[in-house]
């Protein structure tokens, strides 16, 4: 029943739109603007602003990075798990089988000079 009565106001909506006329419609330009030179244009174009990319660039950069992973206790809750409640769970939980442990850090830098010659729209990098 819901869908029946959607249906119908859009269809209702629809021919609604359809039969009203637009009131652009009847109105007329001979020419663009512009595009006479019988008609004068008001517009006058602002003269072009070029601007230059040529010339040096030089840049610099530095950066910090840390890294620390620990893989010595990685396997004890599995091994506890799995050997619970034997005789050999003590002497096992002592074993380290990666054994792999390390914080490291490392600083960077860098810089970058160039050159951008132009030639009309077209910029290169010597």
């Amino acid at each position: 029943m819901m869908r029946h009565f959607i249906l119908a106001v859009a269809l209702v909506a629809t021919l609604a739109s359809l039969a009203s006329e637009a009131p652009a419609a009847d109105y007329e330009v001979p020419v663009l603007r512009g595009s006479s030179p019988d008609f004068g244009s008001p517009y006058v174009p602002a003269p072009p602003v070029y601007t230059s990319w040529g010339g040096f660039y030089a840049g610099a950069q530095a950066g910090y990075s840390r890294a620390g992973y620990d893989f010595t206790t990685t396997i004890d809750p599995l091994i506890s798990d799995l050997l619970r409640d034997t005789t050999i769970l003590p002497n096992v939980l002592g074993f380290h089988v990666l054994g792999m442990k390390d914080d490291t850090s490392s600083y960077n830098v860098g810089g970058f000079a160039g050159y951008n010659s132009q030639w009309e729209a077209m910029v290169t990098p010597i």
